[in-house]
Order: structure tokens, then sequence, then C-alpha cells
């Protein structure tokens, strides 16, 4: 089995701020252009799972969008894996 962890984007603060599990949303432009290199390097048919906050949400989402195929939905989050 392999596992594939990803980064949300930038979140709107300013850099250099520690922001930690604080929940703000990351930069729209950013999660955007992460979704669509992402969509070209995931396998088809990959579970989604997400940490709760909306930074990872909207990664999440947008993913899906990209990748019908991998279709996100708000009950596979996962609070354990809030701010790891």
């Amino acid at each position: 089995m392999k596992l594939w962890l990803v980064r949300h984007a930038q979140p709107l603060v300013a850099t250099g701020v520690c922001y930690g599990a604080t929940d703000m949303p990351a930069d729209a432009q950013a999660t955007a252009q992460a979704a669509q290199t992402l969509a070209s390097a995931l396998p088809l048919h990959l579970p989604m799972r997400c940490s709760p906050l909306q930074r990872c949400d909207q990664l999440a989402l947008a993913l899906s969008a990209v990748r019908p195929d991998l279709a996100f939905k708000p009950a596979h989050t996962e609070p354990r894996i809030a701010e790891m």
C-alpha cells in the first residue's frame, strides 16, 4: 500500500506567522494550482481523507473538481490528522 501525503497551499497569513491549528483559508489561486499539479500525479480512484481545517478541505474539494474519480466528500475529513 502506498500513502500519498500532500500539503495545502499557503494560508492567508503574513509570512513568518506561526498559524498552527488556527482554522484559516489558503490562497485560492495557489490552491487551484496545487490541485492541477496533483491531478496529474495521483493514481486513479485514490481514496482521499483530509484534516477538517478549511485550508485542507479547500484543496480536497479543488482536487476532486479537477479529478472527479477522487470524489472527496465532507464526510471524508479525519480530525486525527488536523495539524500533524
